[in-house]
């Protein structure tokens, strides 16, 4: 099945169904489970949910899902409100930007999907080495201070 670009979002984070918390419900409302993915970059905890930056270093891998948006245009306006977004509602925060980036899916090889990234220095962040924000925070709420 071929899908039209600009119709699938990759997340990383708080948004993965996976991780079972109340931001997918927002997700959930605009799209469908459609694969297990990892794209190129680095993941990091910014406190209560992470954020990704690409990296040219093909080891550096960030684990997630990508979803078939079903109204593109108006799933995407709703997700950029929710992630602050440059021109959205909350602009103020604007931590975030929108990208199409390459995906390595599981099921379906490489593809293009959104996702996005973070706009600001990671210097001092923690980093989350697995890649995977899932397996981090389950770690954090079972009391590991390290990733295994």
């Amino acid at each position: 099945m071929r899908i039209a670009h600009g119709r699938l979002l990759f997340v990383y984070g708080t948004l993965r169904r996976d991780l079972g918390v109340a931001a997918y419900r927002i997700l959930g409302r605009h799209a469908d489970f459609y694969d297990y993915g990892t794209m190129r970059g680095r993941l990091f905890d910014l406190g209560s949910y992470p954020c990704v930056v690409p990296s040219g270093d093909p080891s550096h891998k960030v684990r997630g899902e990508l979803f078939l948006l079903r109204a593109p245009c108006r799933a995407l306006s709703v997700l950029d409100d929710f992630e602050g977004v440059p021109g959205g509602r909350q602009d103020w925060a604007a931590q975030y930007l929108r990208k199409s980036v390459a995906i390595n899916s599981r099921r379906h090889g490489r593809l293009r999907a959104w996702v996005y990234l973070y706009r600001f220095a990671t210097d001092n962040l923690p980093a989350i080495v697995s890649g995977d924000y899932v397996r981090y925070r389950r770690g954090r709420i079972n009391g590991f201070t390290a990733e295994a």
